[in-house]
């Protein structure tokens, strides 16, 4: 589980935590998913804010390229 914080409109840091009965990640693992929502944090936080707070209507994004 990911927590993405932010301060002042932009993402400050991106943290990974333990979910009690989820085995954890690999490493290499861990490291390909930090880097996705690192990637994608912007992203991420504009729909859910759209769906839990604006209770707007959010389109889901198919993600096709592979991250550089």
């Amino acid at each position: 589980m990911f927590d993405i914080i932010m301060e002042n409109g932009k993402v400050k840091e991106v943290t990974m935590r333990e979910k009690k009965g989820v085995p954890p990640l690999t490493s290499k693992d861990q490291h390909v998913a930090e880097q996705f929502v690192r990637q994608y944090a912007n992203n991420i936080i504009d729909k859910w804010t759209n769906y839990f707070i604006k209770k707007k209507r959010v389109v889901c994004t198919t993600i096709k390229k592979r991250l550089k």
